[in-house]
């Protein structure tokens, strides 16, 4: 009678007095003339809907449960493309879906804190998880051999341990070989120097690799590496890049707080993005540069 799809004691409006169809209650989902899933399909003639007074018409991708049992739940999981999808399909993802301890951690796919999400290609930490946010090439007021360094941002949820990676630049490789956690979101310096003549004043290097690594002046690269040489990101810069007595930054407006999140490897890599510091690093020797901090943003 009442052109919703139910009938007589199947309709949720016949529960309550009056007992009639017209009977205005407040409405479930798969009562409520809404198509709440966008499978194209509206309450009655929507096959999740049981009947009149089923409060979800959404399918396995639609009710906050993980069906599979693969650890992502509703439209988390690869499979689910809207919220009336049927079923959540199980492991059938890359390595943080596919039920395998790729980078043999311990952990697998969601508990695996180097998976961002379900369709994270790289269970552990992957190309584009580590980036050089800040470096100076060419200080001033020490020499370069003492005084240049770079930073390392972590743009991920996770802390990462940098222990066994590779750095390196256009002439020459270091492996890390001490524990380096950079913590989600946040910042460690790597410096040539790690006393207190390099100009940046004490407790700022998390990590000195001596004279294995030259910043040139007139250009080089900063390239990131895993233990197992997957290469996670390459910094290059040309001359112009640099000032005197003075780092180079990512824009600092492209992080938070200015921004809602950091900016990805492919964003902060870019020479458009970068300005040279103004600001003297604070109880440093006198050159500008915000290691281990948010930068400055650029003009």
């Amino acid at each position: 009678n009442d052109g919703d799809g139910w009938i007589d004691s199947s309709d949720p409006d016949c529960q309550g007095s009056p007992f009639n169809e017209l009977n205005a209650t407040s409405a479930s989902e798969c009562n409520d003339g809404v198509d709440n899933d966008s499978d194209g399909n509206t309450d009655a003639a929507d096959t999740d809907c049981i009947d009149g007074s089923d409060t979800l018409e959404a399918g396995d991708c639609g009710d906050g449960i993980d069906n599979d049992g693969d650890g992502w739940i509703d439209l988390a999981d690869p499979t689910c493309t809207f919220l009336g999808d049927a079923s959540e399909g199980g492991f059938d993802g890359g390595q943080c879906n596919d039920n395998i301890d790729n980078d043999a951690d311990g952990n697998l796919d969601s508990a695996d804190t180097g998976c961002v999400d379900a369709f994270d290609t790289v269970e552990g930490v992957g190309p584009g998880d580590l980036y050089v946010s800040e470096f100076m090439a060419n200080p001033d007021a020490v020499s370069d051999s003492v005084g240049e360094w770079f930073e390392v941002h972590n743009p991920t949820s996770a802390s990462i341990n940098m222990n066994g990676f590779v750095l390196s630049d256009n002439g020459g490789t270091h492996t890390v070989t001490l524990p380096v956690s950079v913590p989600a979101g946040g910042y460690r310096v790597f410096a040539r120097d790690g006393t207190t003549g390099n100009g940046l004043g004490s407790g700022i290097v998390d990590y000195v690799y001596g004279s294995d690594l030259s910043l040139s002046n007139s250009g080089d690269s900063i390239q990131i590496e895993d233990g197992g040489g997957v290469v996670i990101s390459t910094l290059v810069y040309v001359s112009g890049d640099i000032g005197i007595g003075a780092s180079t930054v990512v824009d600092g407006d492209l992080f938070p707080p200015t921004s809602t999140s950091s900016p990805t490897a492919a964003v902060a890599l870019d020479s458009a993005n970068w300005c040279v510091s103004t600001v003297a690093i604070p109880g440093g020797a006198g050159d500008a540069g915000s290691p281990d901090t948010i930068n400055e943003g650029c003009p």
